[in-house]
């Protein structure tokens, strides 16, 4: 629905960047919270969705009222209905999405607040960038941190059937 709008309105190669950062966010949330990888491209369809909305938001002539707008509200309604669709649906990674969308929030806005304030742009590229590095760095430490194998250990000793191999690796690799 939006996909089009928005390669348009950014360009292909920044459309490309903000589904593509999206995705890593989506990555980096789900690991970091849940501790296990997700798969998909629904973290990037959010990101994108959140790019749009930052882009109605910057769009509007007041920020204090950009809420007032049915274009900033009938998309995040969108947002908002997605989501809980979601929820009704089983196992879906909602901390992926989650990423990817408020990566996508942000790259939007950046994406958006650069094309009217170029002077500004390239230190708010950097903190973009900076935050995004954060994130990984943060999902990176999870998968060194041995509370994350003993969580991969825990799952392999709960399904169904129990592999006990894979948790006694999981476990010496957590000692």
């Amino acid at each position: 629905r939006y996909g089009p709008e928005l390669e348009i309105h950014f360009g292909t190669a920044n459309f490309g960047s903000i589904y593509l950062l999206s995705g890593l966010g989506c990555i980096c949330l789900s690991l970091i919270c849940t501790g296990g990888l997700s798969v998909g491209a629904s973290g990037c369809i959010f990101g994108m969705l959140g790019a749009a909305l930052a882009t109605k938001i910057v769009k509007s002539p007041d920020l204090r009222r950009a809420l007032r707008s049915s274009e900033v509200r009938q998309t995040a309604g969108y947002i908002a209905a997605m989501y809980l669709l979601c929820f009704l649906m089983g196992r879906v990674d909602h901390w992926g999405h989650l990423g990817g969308l408020l990566l996508g929030l942000l790259y939007g806005w950046l994406f958006e607040y650069w094309r009217k304030h170029q002077r500004v742009g390239l230190a708010l590229l950097a903190g973009c960038l900076l935050v995004t590095a954060g994130s990984v760095a943060a999902a990176r430490w999870m998968v060194f941190n041995p509370h994350y194998h003993v969580h991969q250990a825990i799952r392999a000793l709960e399904a169904e059937p129990p592999r006990a191999a894979e948790a006694e690796q999981s476990f010496a690799k957590a000692r």
